[in-house]
C-alpha cells in the first residue's frame, strides 16, 4: 500500500493524504476521517526513511569499539556486521564516525570518544570495555541514544544492550567443561581484561557452575598479554596437581591449548574457551582445544547500529538483544560460522 493508492481510495490528491499522515491542517474533518479509515483498515504505515531522508534528517552514530586488529582479529568480525548496516542504509541518512581505541593503553578511549564528540553525533555505539574511562556523566547529560555492544555497564541505562549475557556463558563455559573432564579437581580461568564486565562475569559464571557441589576448586590468574600465558600457567601447574580444565573469557584458548600439548598434558586437561576467531578455528582443528563460544560478532554489530538508527531517524523504542549462546566443538564447526 502506498500514498498513492490511498488517496486513489480516497479519491483525493497525494498532497491531502500527506496533510492527514503529518497531521496538517487545511483538510475538511470528513475527509480526515476517511483516508484515516483507509489508513487503519490498510494497516499502511509511512515509510519513515523515505519521509526522513526527504526532510534531510540523518543519524550520525559514533561508533567506539576496540582495534579491528586487536584480540586475534576478533573486532574485525564486530566490524564486518557494522559496515554491512552502514552500507544498507547510508543511502536513507544513516553517516557513521569511528572511534577505534587501544584496550591495553590507558587513556585511549577517553581520546578516541573526545574526537567523536566533534563529530556531530546524533548517537553512539559503544563497547563500554574500560568501565574506568566510560563518560557516564557527559552521556547522560547529552541526552542521546546510546546503545552498548559486546558488554555493558550496570551502572548506565543505554537504549539498548546488544550482547550475550556473560554470565550465563560462563555457566554454560563450565557445564561442557566439567562435562568433558576426567574427574574432580582444580579449574583454571584465566582473564587477560579482568577489569571489563563481562570479562568479570564470565569468569564468575564459571565459577558458580564448577564449585556447586563442593568437589572442585577454581583458580583464577590475570596475564598482561598472550605472552604471559606460558609462565603463568607453569606457576599454576606447579602448585596444583590435579588440574582438570582451563577456561579463557575471551580469545586467547588458542594460546592456552598450544600450551597443554607442548607440555604433553593436554589429554589429562579440557581447553575452553571465548569466540570463533581463526587461531580457535585451528585449536579446534587440530584438538588442541575442545570448545569455543561464539557470540556472533557480526550480527551483534549489524544489529546494535540498525536499532540506533531506528530509534533516531523513525523515533522507534528499541528492545535488548540477547546474543545465543553458541557452542562449536571440532565436530560442528563449519565454515562461515562465527
Amino acid at each position: 500500500m502506498t500514498i498513492r493508492e490511498i488517496a486513489q481510495m480516497a479519491n483525493v490528491s497525494i498532497g491531502t493524504v500527506d496533510r492527514v499522515l503529518n497531521n496538517r491542517a487545511g483538510v475538511s474533518s470528513a475527509t480526515k476521517a476517511k483516508i484515516e479509515s483507509i489508513v487503519e483498515q490498510t494497516g499502511f504505515h509511512a515509510n519513515a526513511y523515505a519521509r526522513n531522508l526527504k526532510l534531510g534528517k540523518k543519524a550520525v552514530i559514533g561508533v567506539m569499539i576496540p582495534l579491528g586488529s586487536s584480540e586475534y582479529g576478533y573486532w574485525n568480525l564486530v566490524l564486518d556486521g557494522i559496515r554491512k548496516a552502514e552500507a544498507e542504509f547510508s543511502g536513507f541518512g544513516l553517516a557513521l564516525k569511528y572511534g577505534f581505541y587501544d584496550r591495553d593503553k590507558a587513556g585511549d578511549f577517553t581520546q578516541a570518544f573526545r574526537t567523536l564528540q566533534n563529530e556531530g553525533c546524533t548517537a553512539y555505539l559503544i563497547a563500554p570495555l574500560p568501565v574506568s574511562e566510560f563518560p557516564s556523566a557527559e552521556l547522560r547529560e547529552s541526552g542521546l541514544p546510546v546503545a552498548f555492544i559486546d558488554s555493558t555497564i550496570p551502572s548506565f541505562t543505554p537504549v539498548a544492550v546488544i550482547a550475550q549475557n556473560p554470565f550465563k556463558g560462563g555457566f554454560v563455559a563450565g557445564r561442557v567443561t566439567r562435562l568433558l573432564s576426567s574427574g574432580t579437581g582444580t579449574f583454571v580461568t584465566i582473564q587477560i581484561h579482568p577489569d571489563a564486565y563481562n570479562s568479570f562475569e564470565r569468569a564468575r559464571g564459571f565459577r558458580t557452575y564448577i564449585m556447586r557441589d563442593g568437589r572442585n576448586n577454581v583458580v583464577d590468574v590475570n596475564v598482561r598479554s598472550v605472552d604471559d600465558i606460558p609462565h603463568v600457567l607453569d606457576d599454576v601447574f606447579s602448585s596444583h596437581e590435579d588440574i582438570r580444565g582451563i577456561f579463557t573469557v575471551n580469545c586467547i584458548i588458542n594460546a592456552a591449548g598450544e600450551y597443554l600439548v607442548h607440555r604433553r598434558i593436554k589429554d589429562k586437561v579440557v581447553a575452553v574457551g571465548y569466540d570463533l576467531v581463526e587461531e580457535n578455528r585451528n585449536a579446534l582443528k587440530n584438538g588442541s582445544v575442545d570448545a569455543v563460544i561464539s557470540q556472533r560478532p557480526a550480527f551483534q554489530g549489524y544489529t546494535a547500529v540498525s536499532a540506533l538508527f531506528r530509534k533516531v531517524v523513525q523515533g522507534e523504542a528499541v528492545s535488548p538483544a540477547e546474543i545465543p549462546i553458541d557452542i562449536y566443538f571440532e565436530e560442528n564447526l563449519i565454515e562461515g560460522s562465527e
